[in-house]
């Protein structure tokens, strides 16, 4: 069967705490990270330069064939993910970006179901930050903390057990006491050892359609939850995450091709963890849910979208469009053109 290459521009890497500081900005009449000419007709949130590297970027080749270009320096670390798809194909790839204490992970779908430990993380690892602006350092490995047992159940939108998706969690008291992400089980359920804190949750539960492709993905933020011996056990319900993603109006006709949704939290001690969560192609169905102050650190968000004009025009144009919240995840997100 033929396959044709996608091409993923992605968002980029908190390494502030002012999201609207990072990731991609655009300008009109700027060229696009992946040498693309076309045109950003003027819109609100389509502004300014785009931020980056000067250095030469890499290329990473994942475990599962995925090609991944990094930055040599910059905020914007992860340029673009090329992954495979079946010609004609209407279902949207997806992969997510993690970046905590400096080091860049990218876990395209195909990987996910692998992610149950750090050392299965670590294979995804696409670059660290040595030197970056916000000092990060590495979690410890072996942290001298009384230490108890953090559960997550997921639960998707039709009640059932999480079928597909993954667990962030990152200590809001220091990063560095811990951080770490996982796929559920077959049980729909995960579980994580952590010192006795307060924690950042970042769940993604997909619920799967008739047709056994996943229909939607609802993103549960639980940005403080405190975490007790001899442990807590929490649930991501899809249910909850009622706010649907809106796909933006744009002044001229154009097509969806890329969203990225950013969660970061900033823990107390000021080190940043975020992480996106980025479909390509298809009809997206992205639910959230809004997260209210928190008492330790901050919560930044923002979605970029990619939006195509038609492909027969004389003068190609696209949107680049980013919607940045410096106060978490809003009950209403922004999108308007």
């Amino acid at each position: 069967m033929l396959r044709a290459r996608r091409a993923l521009m992605t968002v980029g890497v908190p390494t502030c705490a002012v999201v609207a500081a990072v990731g991609v900005v655009l300008a009109a009449n700027a060229a696009t990270p992946n040498g693309d000419s076309r045109t950003p007709p003027g819109a609100s949130g389509s502004t300014a330069k785009m931020a980056g590297s000067t250095e030469p970027a890499r290329e990473v080749a994942l475990p599962t064939g995925e090609r991944v270009r990094v930055a040599g320096a910059g905020d914007r670390s992860i340029l673009s993910l090329d992954q495979d798809q079946p010609s004609g194909t209407a279902a949207p790839a997806r992969a997510r970006v993690r970046s905590v204490g400096g080091h860049d992970y990218v876990i395209p779908d195909a990987a996910l179901g692998s992610i149950d430990s750090p050392a299965a993380l670590a294979r995804f690892e696409v670059g660290t930050r040595a030197g970056s602006a916000d000092g990060q350092a590495d979690p410890p490995v072996a942290p001298a903390y009384q230490m108890a047992t953090l559960t997550v159940r997921g639960i998707d939108r039709t009640g059932a057990r999480a079928f597909s998706g993954s667990i962030a969690v990152d200590n809001v008291d220091d990063l560095q006491r811990f951080a770490a992400m996982q796929s559920f089980s077959e049980g729909g359920e995960v579980s994580f050892s952590v010192p006795v804190g307060h924690y950042s949750i970042a769940a993604e539960v997909s619920t799967v359609g008739a047709d056994g492709q996943i229909a939607s993905q609802s993103l549960i933020f639980m940005p403080e939850v405190e975490v007790a011996e001899p442990g807590l056990t929490v649930e991501a319900d899809a249910r909850t995450a009622t706010t649907l993603v809106p796909i933006p109006t744009t002044p001229k006709e154009s097509t969806f091709e890329q969203l990225a949704a950013t969660y970061a939290r900033v823990s107390d001690n000021g080190l940043v963890a975020s992480i996106s969560y980025i479909t390509l192609g298809g009809d997206p169905e992205v639910y959230i849910t809004p997260t209210s102050p928190v008492s330790l650190g901050e919560v930044h968000w923002y979605t970029y979208f990619r939006m195509n004009g038609p492909a027969d025009q004389d003068q190609p144009y696209l949107y680049d469009l980013l919607y940045p919240s410096e106060e978490g995840v809003p009950s209403q997100p922004a999108v308007a053109a």
